[in-house]
């Protein structure tokens, strides 16, 4: 988590726009979700699944998964634009 956190996610995401391939970041909870958006906007898109990430937890880590939510949304959607869906 730390590595992911350690980048500023709109740099973060030009930096993947630049590359030529971004995808959404996709947090885990009852079931996989990328935040900022709901599923049906994002449905077939290409994403990357952030590991150890879960909607069990508390203190600590409660405060871990609502931190990278946050850093989610905002990068997610810097990328939205030029992420490829299959729809």
């Amino acid at each position: 988590m730390e590595e992911v956190m350690s980048t500023d996610p709109a740099r973060r995401a030009d930096e993947a726009i630049a590359a030529g391939d971004p995808v959404f970041l996709e947090l885990n909870g009852y079931a996989s979700y990328i935040p900022g958006f709901d599923d049906a906007h994002v449905r077939g898109c290409r994403a990357q699944n952030l590991e150890f990430t879960s909607d069990v937890g508390s203190g600590e880590f409660h405060e871990a998964q609502r931190r990278l939510t946050a850093y989610a949304e905002i990068y997610n959607q810097r990328v939205a634009p030029h992420v490829h869906c299959e729809r």
